[in-house]
């Protein structure tokens, strides 16, 4: 639509429904993602245990990892939610076993991250080694 003269209220207009349909899409529960609370290396189980903590409708969710390439002994792993659409109805915690089985080097640092912001850094050994900490 073209306006003329000094019509000030057509820009805060969009300004007021956008903010009204972010708020409405809030209201309805929309996913607010999970959040990587901690890790740590398990020796017993080869495995990095981590604690998720997140929102839904089922306490079923499932997390599988993403490898990043090796750089300096250091390894990217993100984590996916399964279910990354599900209305934020409860909160959860879970805590769950990654398994290293695809990991592209050993020992490394490994960071594990989920979504923007959230990360925990764990040190792996070797396979059958004690060097974590």
């Amino acid at each position: 639509m073209i306006t003329t003269g000094n019509n000030r209220t057509g820009p805060l207009k969009i300004l007021q429904r956008a903010a009204a349909a972010l708020a409405a899409a809030a209201l309805a529960g929309a996913a607010l993602g999970a959040d990587l609370r901690g890790a740590r290396y398990d020796p017993a189980s080869d495995s990095i245990v981590v604690e998720v903590a997140y929102r839904g409708t089922n306490p079923r969710h499932e997390f599988s990892v993403q490898w990043g390439r090796c750089e300096n002994d250091a390894v990217v792993g993100r984590l996916i939610d399964s279910q990354w659409r599900d209305k934020a109805i409860r909160s959860y915690r879970l805590f769950d076993h990654v398994s290293l089985e695809g990991i592209p080097c050993r020992p490394a640092r490994v960071t594990l991250r989920m979504g923007r912001t959230s990360h925990a850094t764990v040190l792996v050994p070797t396979k059958g080694g004690s060097d974590a900490s």
